[in-house]
């Protein structure tokens, strides 16, 4: 549920930034016939910080270009694979980060 601020540069282009709350519904994996429910596993909630921009193409489209970097550590399970970010804890450390790209169709309100 972005919350974004827009501040327009020119007719075309506008830079955008605010806050990301997020929400955990479901979360399930699955491999081959066995699906496990992982909601658990996980926080329910994460606050993001968006960044990005609009790339006005014309009245009716446009390009919008988003990075999202979530601050919450949506798990605290201890792990010793090397291969993944751990804090000084031995914590994993996960995080959402999202990079967006989306074509846009505007629609006139008046």
């Amino acid at each position: 549920v972005p919350v974004l601020a827009g501040f327009k540069a020119s007719n075309k282009f506008s830079f955008l930034i605010g806050p990301e709350p997020s929400f955990l519904l479901n979360a399930t994996t699955s491999f081959e016939d066995d699906k496990q429910n992982n909601t658990p596993t996980f926080k329910n909630f994460d606050l993001a910080l968006d960044i990005g921009a609009v790339f006005n193409l014309n009245k009716r489209f446009a390009f919008d270009f988003r990075y999202s970097h979530g601050f919450r550590m949506l798990s605290g399970a201890p792990t010793t694979d090397t291969q993944y970010d751990l804090d000084d804890f031995g914590i994993y450390e996960e995080r959402n980060r999202t990079l967006q790209l989306d074509l846009v169709y505007l629609i006139n309100a008046n």
